[in-house]
């Protein structure tokens, strides 16, 4: 996964329709790609890019420090077909903990 600062200018193109004037404001949004056929996501791509977020969020990374981090990402599909962006909601901390709590309790059966 990848993060990726991204904020709106302003700015209008031919081909698009005013964007909203978020002003400076930067925020990170989280970017995973796939070799899929198929356009699709699956629930395990939501665990594997939620920590990317809580991780981000925490992190004294002079780069990424107070930077919020959107609670939704894209999986990006390339496949024959060309690429898709997918937008996925990302877990919160307690739910990428539970997790975690979980599957380590797993692993020491």
């Amino acid at each position: 996964a990848c993060a990726n600062s991204c904020h709106g200018s302003g700015r209008q193109s031919a081909n698009s329709k005013k964007l909203p004037d978020r002003g400076t404001q930067r925020m990170l949004t989280l970017v995973d790609s796939k070799q899929r056929e198929q356009r699709r996501v699956f629930w395990r791509d939501i665990p594997q890019l939620s920590p990317h977020r809580v991780i981000l969020s925490n992190t004294d990374d002079e780069r990424f420090a107070g930077l919020p981090v959107l609670p939704r990402a894209y999986v990006r599909i390339a496949g024959t077909r060309g690429v898709e962006y997918v937008p996925v909601g990302l877990l919160d901390t307690d739910q990428v903990m539970a997790l975690w709590f979980e599957h380590g309790r797993r692993q020491a059966v």
